[in-house]
């Protein structure tokens, strides 16, 4: 289960991160930034497989 969220994660930080560089927005950019780091968290803890 924290791997499939991880793998969430992982896929809304680069969505978001795209939508506010694309956009021209930094409002995307640190929720995206947030994301990863929480998906990196995750995927520490259920072992980085």
């Amino acid at each position: 289960m924290l791997k499939r969220t991880a793998d969430w994660l992982e896929k809304m930080s680069v969505a978001a991160r795209a939508v506010g560089i694309f956009q021209g927005m930094g409002y995307g950019v640190f929720p995206g930034l947030a994301c990863f780091v929480g998906s990196l968290s995750l995927a520490q803890k259920g072992g980085g497989q």
